[in-house]
């Protein structure tokens, strides 16, 4: 069961234990789900690139103007999930989850689970009538969580985005995949 929480606190979530998984996260370490900032992006280093680090402290920025709801899952003092609810992106006021992901170390111990009702709760208090996001064609581990958790397909999606290297070369990406939505 989930129950609302004000933005700027946190929630405290217990850890499955899941013998052999191979994670350092054990039955005793408590998931926080809480408000991120800029000082938790640095230490997302598991966090893909540089580029996408930086998306990500623009998101910090967005959430300081209230634009977005920046969260960030904490393990034993460790960032090891995190993803953005967007309050501008969708016309109709639904909310847009993005930027979504765990660390690879501890996936498979319910922490998306634990970040997707935080998400869903800020976007509840925020009068979401809905959430949607994209789910990539090539995650289908994480498309079939989400329509455990209720959402279903409301359509194709194409995620294109690009950024420059650090030798300079611009990398266009192409994913397709589904868009998904959850009435709340």
């Amino acid at each position: 069961m989930s129950f609302p929480v004000r933005p700027g606190t946190q929630r405290v979530r217990w850890l499955p234990d899941r013998p052999g998984s191979g994670t350092v996260a054990t039955v005793a370490d408590p998931v926080v789900v809480r408000d991120g900032d800029a000082s938790d992006v640095g230490r997302m280093t598991w966090a893909a690139t540089e580029h996408l680090r930086a998306a990500w402290r623009e998101q910090a920025v967005r959430a300081g103007a209230g634009e977005v709801c920046f969260l960030v899952a904490v393990v034993d003092g460790h960032v090891v999930g995190k993803a953005v609810v967007d309050w501008t992106h969708n016309a109709d006021g639904s909310a847009w989850l993005w930027m979504f992901s765990v660390h690879p170390d501890f996936r498979r111990r319910g922490i998306g689970r634990h970040v997707l009702a935080e998400a869903e709760d800020r976007a509840r208090l925020h009068g979401c009538p809905a959430i949607e996001m994209a789910v990539d064609d090539d995650n289908p581990r994480a498309r079939d969580l989400y329509v455990r958790e209720g959402y279903t397909v409301a359509g194709t999606h194409m995620d294109e985005y690009e950024y420059t290297e650090t030798s300079g070369a611009t990398v266009r990406v192409a994913s397709p995949g589904a868009l998904l939505r959850k009435a709340l």
